[in-house]
């Protein structure tokens, strides 16, 4: 019989059950034949993409939503790579948020910086043209 210490609260459980080798390889085959496989649906994406831009008509708003898709799919594989082969899926929740809330703190200000850089851009191009015309 295993002792199983009851949860103190969600912040600060600890897992008490051990992974034998045998579960480890199966866990790290089983994702990644997962992200080989969203990996290959991806390409598929991307080649759809490509031949809609190829055709004689493209519709933007399916071109929109593949890329949706994509993004989604990659942010899925980023989770599995991060959960499973950084082991962060086995920690205690605040030592994710410790590694999460970073992250994405940095992702939006990376987001943020280069939606200024376009704005800045946009409005220099825009400005160049005025004083092309004037002239």
């Amino acid at each position: 019989m295993e002792h199983q210490q009851k949860p103190i609260s969600p912040e600060m459980t600890v897992p008490q059950q051990h992974h034998s080798d045998e579960e480890f390889r199966r866990r790290i085959k089983r994702t990644t034949i997962l992200l080989s496989v969203i990996t290959v649906i991806e390409l598929g994406i991307g080649l759809t993409i490509y031949t809609i831009h190829k055709g004689p008509d493209p519709s933007h708003l399916l071109v929109l939503m593949f890329k949706g898709m994509v993004c989604i799919m990659t942010l899925a594989k980023a989770y599995y790579i991060v959960s499973v082969f950084m082991h962060l899926g086995d920690e205690i929740r605040n030592m994710i948020m410790t590694v999460v809330v970073p992250l994405m703190l940095f992702i939006w200000l990376s987001q943020l910086f280069y939606g200024m850089v376009i704005l800045i851009r946009t409005s220099v191009i825009h400005t160049t043209n005025i004083l092309k015309k004037r002239r």
